[in-house]
């Protein structure tokens, strides 16, 4: 008893020493200082250990990162494995891609678990059809077809032209595209939203703005504020302006203000302007201001200018300053001028100042211009000053120019200026132009200036020229100058232009300069130009210039230009530069281009250059171009460029292309690139290709290639094909390619097909066409051939022997054979060969279908089936009708069309839908639409009967060997048949069983673009197209695709 107490009480320390040092959650150590790991979510509180760790991380202490395609993160802790991968990743750490078509692959195997739409298979390596949507990953058959399109291929459009989606394994409509519905959805929707409608009754779910009703057949009244109204009854939340009623359709009257009325019985609520009353249909009086009125009496609320009255139909008195009056009396404030009266209705006499007169009485407050007397009614004096006169006697206080008089009806005489004359006694102020006297009435002189004289006695201040006397009345003679003479005695102050004398009679020599002489003497004082002497009646030397001679010797001035001497009678030298030489010795200051001398009259000579030449002396200053010596007289060397030389010895100063020496008489060499060498020693700065040498006039060897030969010592650069050495003179190996081989050693750039070796002077093996240069290892084998050294044959069942080099795989196999290799057998079922990878059958024979044609069709009377379901695709002969069900429309059908049961084909001498007529007696056969003749029977004559006798006896010979061919072929077809017969028995009972997952297999076949496109199916080539069966089979059922189109026919 004692020991269990003792043990109770030792367990009872334990724990509470242990509760004591327990670590709070976080830390660890022996006095919890320590923390856990950052990635830990707890740890060991002894050792540190992480419990577990945060998502992400891995190891005992969290620090480790999981791999990067773990799928979120998450790896085991101990060891770091993924507990599953990313989408497109597999292995243990999720560090292998999946097929690239995988969506995602088993994390062990890599084996694909979804595949990329579009693709099916193991590894998603197979395309689906070109129409599905979804297909089945095992077997590839299509689980959801692109809209429009059904069947397990989905290569069949659904039957109805307007349907959306149809059903996979019926066609049957399920789904109408937008604005269609019924069965067939033949049916036009109404504006359903969307365009969409119940594909049974054609109901609206919403219906679009503007529309309503169950099938959204109705429109929304025009009425309606934003175009939508209830669906069910049309109802519009609010009418726009004008409308009114539930549905907003009915239109408020036309003279509603604003077209506003109630919407509950459509009375306007407002009139329009210019109308009152209850129905508004009033018109306001047109004298309304703005044609406002009161609705309930009309009564105008104020008047338009004009108007007044209690409807504003009086007028205002035509007088009212602004057309505006009282609107209850018609008074105006203030009448026009020439009005008056209270209601300014009445006029002012017309003979009023202004129109003005008193308002209350009409009298002129004053008289009109030009009129006088209480009434206004006299007329004052034309006369008067702006018609101006006394209204009591018509007096005019100033008159009109020209009148004078108490009333200016007096006329001043017409001799008077513009100033007129004294009002009183009608004496001229001033006299006009031309008068004098005190009334002007006398006329002055007509010699005066300004035709003006002295009022008093007629004297004239100046007179005009040639008139003279007081009054300027007289003449002055015809030789005056001027026509200017003394007032006083008429005698000429001077004489007319090229006269002289007293009497201004004597005539000036016309040698006289402007005909100017002395009065008294007739001197001239300055000669014309060309004239001297006292009279200037002596002509100059005709070598004078224009400045003429002088007047007293007849000396010239300046000489014109070619002439010299005291009176220019010499001429100056020909070759004078400006024909111009010094007056007194005919010195030329600059000579002509081929003049010399003091005169420039001698010529230089002909060798001279620009013919110039020494003035002095004549020597030539520079030789003409290819001459050369102190008299120009040596010729420069042909060689000279441009034929230019040194003047003294003749040396070239540079030579032209292709020569060099002092004299430029050396060639250059012939090998010089452009004809240029050096002048001193012919070097040539460049050799055309085959030369070399300094001067480039030697010649490379024959075998150099065209890039020549070394410039320096003749060496070939580069050899022709073929050749190699310093001297180019080795011949390359004979297995050298095309390519040759390298200069200094001869070894080949390339080799030919079936050589190796550096010097491509080795063998390839002989099954090998081409080998490698280096190894001798093949590269490409002889046709039925594969490996390194081409020993291995190709399976006999590739197509042509032809196989991949490395691996052995055929590139195509022959008719039923499929496998890399083309090893195994198609199905003896196919028709016509079978999927290269899966075995499967192309094509079934009559009567079959399946992937390997096992299955006999749905019906018995089917001559031909769809390969994917059974389905009749061709009747049996006699047959018509989706099912073959139904018998040709005629027993004269040979064949009859499935869709109508129409004869397709008629025996011999028949045609017609039934064959139902007979061709015409001279046609064999004729059209079956037509009854025209397709081939005529040709006609037997006398003469030709012998060559039909022979015919028959070579037909007789040909029936016979006929017959022994069938009897053969008999026998042959007897074992056949009895074959077929026990095949087919053990396939009725086969059919049972497999009936049911027929067309689950089928999913796995090959759709027909998938034949057309995949290499798989290769072993169908133009080749052996010419090997398809005669019968149609199930090629119906294959696309429209060029390959099985020829399959088809």
């Amino acid at each position: 008893m004692q020991v269990h107490y003792v043990f109770l009480f030792l367990a009872l320390y334990i724990c509470v020493k242990y509760a004591d040092s327990a670590c709070v959650n976080g830390n660890w150590g022996t006095d919890c200082k320590e923390v856990c790991e950052v990635n830990c979510f707890s740890c060991d509180e002894v050792t540190g250990v992480c419990g577990s760790c945060r998502n992400g991380f891995w190891g005992d202490y969290c620090n480790k990162n999981c791999p990067e395609n773990c799928k979120s993160s998450y790896c085991r802790k101990y060891d770091g494995s993924c507990y599953s991968c990313s989408d497109g990743w597999y292995g243990t750490t999720c560090n292998n891609s999946c097929n690239i078509n995988c969506k995602n692959c088993h994390k062990t195997t890599g084996a694909c678990t979804i595949c990329h739409v579009g693709r099916w298979g193991e590894f998603c390596d197979f395309t689906c059809a070109q129409n599905c949507k979804i297909c089945d990953k095992l077997l590839g058959g299509c689980e959801a077809c692109k809209n429009g399109y059904w069947n397990i291929s989905c290569d069949e459009r659904c039957s109805a032209s307007n349907c959306d989606i149809c059903s996979i394994t019926s066609g049957e409509c399920q789904t109408c595209k937008s604005e269609f519905w019924g069965e067939n959805c033949q049916k036009t929707c109404g504006k359903c939203n969307s365009d969409k409608c119940s594909k049974i009754d054609g109901r609206c779910t919403s219906c679009q703005n503007g529309f309503w009703g169950e099938f959204c057949q109705n429109t929304c009244g025009q009425g309606c504020s934003i175009s939508t109204c209830r669906e069910n009854d049309g109802f519009c939340s609010t009418c726009k302006s004008g409308y009114w009623g539930d549905n907003c359709n009915k239109t408020c009257m036309y003279n509603c203000s604003s077209l506003s009325c109630s919407r509950s019985n459509g009375q306007c609520s407002t009139c329009s302007s210019g109308l009152w009353g209850l129905s508004c249909n009033e018109t306001c009086s047109h004298g309304c201001r703005n044609l406002m009125c009161n609705r309930n009496d009309g009564e105008c609320s104020s008047c338009k200018n004009g108007f007044w009255g209690e409807f504003c139909q009086k007028t205002c008195g035509q007088g009212c300053l602004i057309l505006t009056c009282r609107k209850n009396d018609g008074y105006c404030s203030t009448c026009k001028s020439g009005y008056w009266g209270d209601n300014c209705n009445k006029t002012c006499m017309y003979n009023c100042s202004a129109s003005s007169c008193s308002r209350s009485n009409g009298q002129c407050s004053t008289c009109s211009s030009g009129l006088w007397g209480v009434l206004c009614n006299e007329t004052c004096s034309h006369g008067c000053l702006n018609l101006r006169c006394n209204r009591n006697d018509g007096v005019c206080s100033i008159c009109n120019s020209g009148f004078w008089g108490l009333s200016c009806n007096e006329t001043c005489s017409h001799g008077c200026s513009s100033l007129g004359c004294n009002k009183n006694n009608g004496v001229c102020i001033r006299c006009e132009n031309g008068f004098w006297g005190e009334f002007c009435q006398n006329t002055c002189g007509q010699g005066c200036s300004y035709l003006m004289c002295r009022k008093s006695d007629g004297y004239c201040s100046t007179c005009k020229s040639r008139y003279w006397g007081d009054i300027c009345n007289k003449t002055c003679m015809y030789n005056c100058s001027a026509s200017s003479c003394s007032r006083s005695n008429g005698q000429c102050s001077t004489c007319s232009s090229g006269l002289w004398g007293v009497l201004c009679n004597e005539t000036c020599s016309h040698g006289c300069l402007n005909l100017r002489c002395n009065r008294n003497d007739g001197v001239c004082s300055i000669c014309n130009s060309g004239f001297w002497g006292l009279s200037c009646n002596e002509t100059c030397s005709h070598g004078c210039s224009s400045l003429g001679c002088n007047k007293n010797n007849g000396v010239c001035i300046r000489c014109e230009n070619g002439f010299w001497g005291e009176f220019c009678q010499n001429t100056c030298g020909q070759g004078c530069s400006i024909l111009t030489c010094g007056k007194n010795d005919g010195y030329c200051s600059l000579c002509k281009s081929g003049y010399w001398g003091d005169n420039c009259n001698k010529t230089c000579m002909y060798n001279c250059s620009a013919s110039s030449c020494s003035r002095s002396n004549g020597q030539c200053s520079t030789c003409s171009s290819g001459l050369w010596g102190v008299l120009c007289n040596e010729t420069c060397s042909h060689g000279c460029l441009n034929l230019r030389c040194n003047r003294n010895d003749g040396v070239c100063s540079s030579c032209k292309n292709g020569f060099w020496g002092e004299f430029c008489q050396k060639t250059c060499g012939q090998g010089c690139s452009i004809l240029t060498c050096r002048k001193n020693d012919g070097y040539c700065s460049t050799c055309k290709s085959g030369y070399w040498g300094d001067n480039c006039n030697k010649t490379c060897i024959y075998n150099c290639s065209s890039s020549g030969c070394i410039r320096s010592n003749g060496q070939c650069s580069s050899c022709n094909s073929g050749l190699w050495g310093l001297s180019c003179n080795e011949t390359c190996s004979h297995g050298c390619s095309s390519l040759g081989c390298i200069k200094n050693n001869g070894v080949c750039v390339g080799c030919e097909n079936g050589f190796w070796g550096e010097f491509c002077n080795k063998t390839c093996s002989q099954n090998c066409s081409s080998c490698n240069k280096e190894t001798g290892l093949c590269i490409a084998c002889n046709l039925g051939l594969w490996g390194s050294s081409c020993g291995k044959e190709c399976n006999q069942s590739c197509t042509s022997s032809e196989c991949n080099i490395d691996s052995g795989e055929c590139k195509k196999c022959k008719l039923n054979r499929w496998g890399k290799f083309c090893e195994s057998l198609c199905s003896s079922s196919c028709s016509w060969g079978c999927h290269r990878q899966t075995g499967h059958c192309l094509i079934c024979g009559n009567r079959y279908w399946g992937q390997d044609c096992s299955y006999m069709c749905n019906n018995s009377r089917c001559e031909q089936c769809s390969i994917t379901n059974g389905l009749c695709t061709l009747c049996q002969s006699g047959f018509w009708g989706e099912d073959c069900q139904s018998t040709c429309k005629s027993d004269q059908c040979l064949q009859c069309y499935r869709d109508t049961g129409y004869c397709s084909a008629c025996p011999q001498g028949r045609w017609g839908l039934l064959c139902q007529n007979i061709c015409r007696d001279e046609c064999l056969c004729c059209s079956i639409s037509t009854g025209s003749c397709t081939l005529p029977c040709p006609e037997v004559s006398d003469a030709g009967k012998l060559a039909q006798d022979e015919i028959q006896s070579v037909g007789i010979i040909v029936v016979m060997i006929i017959c022994i061919a069938i009897t053969v072929v008999a026998f042959g077809l007897n074992g056949v048949i009895r074959y077929i017969l026990k095949r087919r028995k053990s396939r009725k009972n086969h059919d049972r069983a497999k009936g049911s997952k027929a067309s689950t297999e089928m999913a796995n076949y090959p759709s027909t673009s998938t034949i057309t496109r995949d290499p798989m199916y290769s072993n169908i080539t133009e080749s052996n197209i010419s090997e398809l069966p005669s019968t149609e089979s199930s090629l119906s059922e294959l696309p429209s695709d060029h390959v099985y189109e020829r399959l088809r026919h």
